[in-house]
């Protein structure tokens, strides 16, 4: 009974940070906001570093600043987002499964991106990804 309030719990603190921020980005809570990209990942949990060194790389060769957040778990989630003044992407393991992960490609509000740009920008980190060890791509769109 204990366990199951614990993992209530952690489902309320990481939508509770995930809306947070949404909010704090300017973007419209509603169902009408849509990735322009997404990458579904299989992270092996002896990995996690692996993608968060990943993603820096990445962050930092497109010119990204980069937040990162336990969202209050201990480590135990997850949120890494990068961020720039037309384009913010967002990692995220989805609970119960740590090893589960999502990232999404969003445009700033207010700011016309580029399909191209989106498009080289999701090609690249699926690339850089994909060659990783413990990280498999288990749907892109």
């Amino acid at each position: 009974m204990f366990n199951l309030r614990l993992k209530c719990c952690k489902v309320i603190i990481l939508c509770a940070g995930l809306l947070l921020f949404v909010v704090a980005c300017g973007i419209p809570v509603n169902a009408s906001v849509s990735p322009i990209h997404s990458l579904y990942i299989r992270v092996d949990k002896n990995q996690r570093q692996e993608l968060f060194t990943q993603l820096q790389k990445f962050a930092t060769q497109h010119a990204f600043e980069i937040k990162q957040s336990d969202l209050g778990t201990g480590g135990q989630d997850f949120q890494f987002e990068m961020l720039r003044q037309d384009i913010f992407i967002v990692t995220l393991d989805i609970h119960p499964d740590p090893t589960d992960v999502r990232i999404y490609f969003y445009p700033q509000p207010g700011v016309p991106v580029n399909q191209v740009t989106f498009d080289n920008l999701y090609n690249d980190l699926k690339g850089l990804l994909s060659a990783s060890p413990g990280i498999t791509i288990t749907k892109a769109e």
